[in-house]
């Protein structure tokens, strides 16, 4: 009986010849298939792709790097197209396309691949690069020889503000991109102190509010989505919350009510998060199909009990402040909702909502109705495009508009919702204003997040009391 002759691994020279061939062969297969599968969200594959809110993954990535390069506006880099992408596309399409306004979607389609592929960003850094590669197959750049510096923070630690709030206790809170959160004496806008320890878990923060209780409460959406609380007296740590439980997913507003409780907006979750403000243990987490969240991106309290819910789907959603429970989704047409982001209530009985599509909505706090949807060019909404980005009120009759592309302050009249003016002087230092409050001194306060300072305002009269740099 003949035997075969082995090698030292047990296999006959011939074996050992067939196994190395087909090892080979495998090792072809999958550098083919790897290739293919890296080219499913790279090259000319992004540029085919259409990309809107609910879209995820790579070219979802490489469009928000690219997007930020050019507006120079931070936001997480997560792969999610959801409203703060959206918005960012938007913003980048009002610069690509100024004399296009049907291009002003807030979807990346051909023609915004185009630009986004095409145009020389602002922010020339390695990563821009490689996104722009991936997506686009090609840069409008070379390599950068080196890369642009992060912006060095303010004496105040201003970098990329993005939030602000004001206290009882005479402090003025503004959230810092840079993983901070910087206190102010709201008497005279000096500076307290700056919160940045890595204790804090401050994770892109992206909203902040004030409780009655002597409480800071901070939002952080980056991945590792948690609130931290922090004592509103001396700025020390309470608690950072990041168990699972409390449903954090990518929170983007924050407010508090007269009952106690703290209401955390869920933007990736179409949640609504209610905590104990005492304590900040979990009341509930409301994610229900019925409540109609759609991208829910601000929120706010009246003092008739109720919780409003700004929902980046052109609709809003009221709850009962006592037990979490629907009262009712607001989406019908008359509202005039087009890309709602910001929201606050006045002392008369006003519900205001700013629509990022140049206009405000407002509406009768005790029956819900719409009064009317203030959209003249006189507000300066569509003159300056602004971009309406934020809203508030204050104690002497008067609401706040934040216009952040137009670089203006608008005035109105809560009685009546007149135009009292539009602030846009250059001397005031709005350099993409962000985020607006008032406190109770007479002070109104806005957050220019692209030129790292905050304007303080009288509020009786709208002038400038300084810009904090």
């Amino acid at each position: 009986m003949k035997t075969k002759k082995l090698n030292q691994k047990g296999f006959s020279h011939f074996e050992a010849i067939v196994l190395i061939v087909v090892l080979v062969l495998i090792g072809a297969v999958g550098t083919f298939v790897y290739s293919r599968m890296h080219k499913s969200h790279a090259g000319s594959n992004c540029k085919g792709q259409l990309l809107l809110v609910g879209s995820s993954g790579q070219c979802v990535k490489d469009a928000q790097i690219l997007s930020v390069a050019f507006t120079g506006i931070k936001m997480p880099i997560d792969g999610i197209y959801g409203p703060l992408t959206k918005t960012n596309i938007l913003l980048f399409q009002t610069k690509a396309f100024p004399n296009a306004k049907t291009q002003w979607d807030g979807k990346v389609g051909p023609n915004t691949w185009g630009k986004l592929c095409s145009l020389i960003p602002l922010t020339k850094t390695q990563a821009v690069y490689n996104a722009q590669k991936d997506a686009c197959g090609s840069t409008s750049f070379s390599v950068p020889v080196t890369p642009t510096p992060t912006p060095t923070p303010t004496s105040y630690g201003f970098t990329n503000p993005t939030a602000i709030t004001t206290d009882n206790l005479g402090h003025v809170w503004v959230t810092n991109y840079d993983n901070s959160v910087t206190e102010l004496n709201a008497n005279n806008g000096s500076l307290v102190q700056v919160l940045s320890a890595a204790k804090y878990g401050f994770s892109s923060p992206f909203a902040i509010t004030a409780d009655n209780l002597g409480h800071i409460w901070v939002v952080n959406s980056a991945s590792h989505s948690s609130v931290t609380e922090i004592n509103a007296s001396n700025g020390s740590l309470v608690q950072v919350l990041n168990d699972a439980s409390y449903g954090f997913d990518y929170p983007q507003a924050i407010t508090t009510d007269n009952l106690g409780h703290v209401w955390v907006v869920n933007e990736a979750g179409n949640s609504v998060t209610e905590l104990n403000a005492k304590n900040g243990s979990l009341v509930q987490v409301l994610n229900y199909a019925s409540y109609g969240f759609n991208y829910p991106t601000a929120i706010t309290t009246d003092n008739l009990g109720r919780v409003w819910v700004v929902n980046y789907g052109n609709s809003l959603t009221q709850l009962n402040a006592n037990n979490g429970s629907l009262v009712q989704v607001l989406n019908d047409a008359s509202y005039g909702f087009n890309y709602p982001t910001a929201i606050t209530t006045d002392n008369l009985g006003h519900v205001w909502v700013a629509n990022y599509g140049n206009s405000v909505t407002e509406l009768n706090a005790n029956n819900e109705n719409p009064v009317q949807v203030l959209n003249d060019a006189s507000y300066g909404y569509s003159y300056y495009t602004p971009l309406a980005s934020a809203i508030t009120t204050d104690n002497l009759g008067h609401v706040w508009v934040a216009n952040c592309e137009g670089n203006a302050v608008t005035e109105l009249n809560a009685n009546n919702a007149s135009l009292v003016q539009v602030l846009y002087d250059a001397s005031y230092g709005f350099n993409y204003p962000q985020a607006i409050t008032t406190d109770n001194l007479g002070h109104v306060w806005v957050v220019n997040e692209a030129g790292n300072s905050v304007t303080e305002l009288n509020a009786s009269n709208g002038n400038l009391i300084q810009v904090l740099r």
